[in-house]
């Protein structure tokens, strides 16, 4: 048995001469966003390495040029469709105690106090819009094709969320993901369901309301994804 074991020892420590080491290495892998264009920790390591704002950009995007907008520019952002109704009500960040205006086809139809349940529910052909009581169903408010919501307060957010009409609304609530603080929320009937889109200021709404990189990462990496 002894014997069997120092040949199987040596017939191991013999082996086939070592392959030799490729020039180049493919690795393929993804983080958690889509895989195309820019890179946060990409470019947080070109911050590193003293790279200004503009070559994290260039590297990334090298087709692209880089130049001011007016701050005037709005965008709009689509938060979620296809929706059987829409709950939203304000909430306090401070000291100002004004509430939610809500207007149905460009007309000013009621400010909400703070907390009170606004529901919209689409009918097929229109948006039906109610408010108060634990379910939003207490007062009916109008109807048209397009909602707008707007704080009437600089310290007051809107939480707005898409969901079904059977639905408790002050658990939605409760959800994360859906509060918004700047520029104004439209809700429009679209092919008999509620789409929901919030329009702000590009400079001084939009790129405030970010918080995809930690503050404490270099500016170089700051100012580059404010401009993404």
């Amino acid at each position: 048995m002894l014997t069997q074991i120092l040949v199987l020892m040596s017939s191991l420590l013999i082996a086939s001469p070592a392959q030799a080491v490729p020039s180049e290495f493919t690795i393929v892998g993804s983080g958690w966003g889509h895989g195309v264009g820019y890179s946060q920790y990409g470019a947080l390591g070109q911050a590193r390495e003293g790279k200004s704002f503009s070559q994290i950009l260039n590297h990334y995007y090298p087709a692209a040029a880089i130049s001011e907008v007016s701050n005037d520019e709005s965008i709009r952002v689509g938060l979620t469709q296809g929706r059987a109704a829409v709950f939203a009500r304000a909430e306090n960040l401070g000291s100002d105690n004004s509430g939610l205006e809500v207007l149905i086809d460009s007309n000013s139809v009621a400010v909400l106090p703070l907390g009170e349940i606004l529901r919209i529910e689409t009918n097929g052909s229109q948006a039906i819009v109610s408010a108060g009581g634990d379910d939003g169903r207490a007062n009916q408010i109008g109807a048209g094709g397009k909602v707008t919501l707007r704080t009437s307060g600089d310290a007051n957010i809107m939480n707005v969320v898409g969901s079904s009409p059977q639905n408790n609304p002050r658990t939605a609530f409760a959800s994360s993901g859906h509060r918004y603080r700047y520029g104004f929320i439209d809700v429009i009937l679209r092919g008999g369901k509620l789409m929901v889109v919030n329009e702000l200021k590009l400079h001084n709404e939009y790129l405030l309301g970010l918080g995809e990189m930690p503050s404490s990462w270099p500016q170089s990496c700051l100012i580059s994804i404010n401009h993404n």
